[in-house]
């Protein structure tokens, strides 16, 4: 991986909602926790990993799940 950061936010996103993710998607990471870090002061992937592998704040990892997940709304709309 180019980022070796990255690693352990990556593995416990995966554990956390089953998603894999890979060093393409390094953009996805940074944009869409950048608010829950900020809301919680995490100033690095490593320290919300460790949070996450806490689980011990469920509000926390409930926004890290809405913040990776895509909601996709048309489903079965096109069938």
């Amino acid at each position: 991986m180019k980022d070796e950061s990255y690693k352990n936010i990556f593995a416990s996103i995966q554990k956390l909602t089953g998603v894999i993710l890979d060093e393409s998607k390094i953009y996805l990471i940074d944009h869409r926790l950048k608010d829950v870090m900020k809301e919680y002061n995490l100033q690095s992937f490593d320290l919300v990993a460790a949070k996450l592998e806490k689980n011990n704040d469920k509000d926390f990892r409930n926004q890290v799940i809405e913040s990776i997940t895509t909601h996709e709304t048309r489903f079965f709309r096109e069938v």
